[in-house]
């Protein structure tokens, strides 16, 4: 707990010295590399192999609390549209020269930072942009001619590495097809293996090399790099669409009917402390209690599927909300002063009924009323 809490304060404190510009901002620093904004004596290449546009309609809320906290977190959701009709480029750098410290996931090239290739505003954290730094000042232990990279900082977090990074590597399928090696995390685990090997078999490249760095820092002749597909947080109608092909190849076409509460019991944070209180009333209207550790990738996804309901308290699993059947319907509950957007968005991407309760926080964990679940699930006809 006290990690948790120690990990968002220096986090959210040098963020302040950001703002403030008592630290330079690396979005903002002259060597931040774009996409489609490359100057004619750049020393990388890059390719734009598309757009996005952000969009600019706002996540429904009608199914919230109908209190001071209700109103906040629905204004929240409104706010996070900012970058509404934004186009934003998606592709590949092919960057010569690279160091890279695979186990923080962060690099370093006298072509400059490519700031695209990282999720969202990991380099906000110090634990990731002085890492980056001290790249400039440090000698590579190891070396590799050349790769593709899929291993930026917050591989670890099963969000990220599903939303944002493994649909990249529709991007970048001509490089390993010629037989350059794919640079992933350094010490996978399972849950990373086997979502990796699905998206490469559904792609035709179940057998190409993967090479996993091991500590220290690596040297590359060259790595190409590719970008978020769109902005961090958000999701596309492209990355839906091959995490679902990969994942629900052998799911059945049938009515989606389960409900499911998913349990954070085995996580760190952000638990329901009062989860059996909150399973007893849901178990009343039908619900099952599940907990993701205990199955694969494709077990989760083919369950998300098949789910009419699902509800839980925020965390990584709702990345399987990319799963769902359209017109399937997500509560998502909120520890009070912890706001993300992401899966209100894949919610609307994925076109699903969305709504949110917001429980006290006790801790790093979460107090959630029954009553204000009662009254959720009475206005979604649950």
């Amino acid at each position: 707990m006290f990690r948790n809490f120690l990990a968002e304060s220096v986090s959210q404190a040098f963020v302040g010295l950001q703002k403030r510009d008592l630290y330079p901002d690396p979005l903002k620093a002259r060597n931040a590399r774009k996409l489609g904004f490359r100057s004619p004596h750049a020393q990388y290449d890059e390719t734009v192999l598309g757009t996005q546009q952000v969009r600019s309609t706002p996540v429904s809320t009608e199914i919230r609390p109908d209190d001071a906290a209700g109103r906040q977190y629905a204004q929240m959701l409104e706010d996070a549209v900012h970058e509404a009709g934004t186009i934003r480029n998606f592709g590949y750098f092919d960057v010569p020269d690279v160091k890279l410290w695979a186990e923080y996931g962060v690099h370093e090239s006298p072509a400059g930072n490519f700031v695209e290739v990282y999720c969202g505003n990991a380099l906000t954290n110090p634990k990731y942009e002085l890492t980056r730094r001290a790249l400039q000042v440090r000698s590579a232990q190891d070396h590799i001619r050349e790769g593709v990279f899929l291993a930026p900082a917050w591989y670890h977090n099963f969000y990220h590495w599903m939303i944002d990074l493994v649909p990249r590597l529709e991007l970048v399928t001509d490089f390993l097809n010629q037989g350059m090696p794919l640079i992933a995390p350094p010490r996978m685990r399972s849950w990373h293996r086997a979502t990796l090997q699905a998206v490469l078999e559904e792609l035709d490249l179940a057998e190409i090399e993967i090479i996993e760095p091991q500590g220290g820092i690596t040297g590359f002749k060259r790595l190409i790099m590719p970008t978020n597909i769109t902005r961090s947080l958000d999701v596309s109608p492209r990355q839906l669409d091959i995490l679902r092909r990969s994942f629900l190849k052998n799911a059945s076409s049938g009515g989606a009917s389960r409900r499911l509460y998913v349990s954070r019991r085995d996580a760190a944070n952000r638990q329901i402390k009062n989860e059996n209180e909150v399973c007893a009333q849901l178990l009343r209207r039908g619900f099952e209690v599940i907990t993701m550790s205990q199955l694969t990738p494709v077990e989760q996804a083919t369950l998300f599927s098949n789910a009419e309901v699902v509800i839980g308290a925020h965390g990584a699993a709702f990345a399987n909300l990319a799963f769902c059947q359209e017109g399937a319907q997500v509560i998502e509950v909120f520890r009070e002063g912890h706001f993300a957007p992401c899966f209100a968005r894949i919610a609307q991407s994925a076109q699903l009924g969305y709504g949110f309760g917001v429980g006290q926080q006790v801790g790093a964990n979460t107090y959630f009323d029954p009553e204000q679940l009662n009254q959720l699930l009475d206005i979604a006809g649950l």
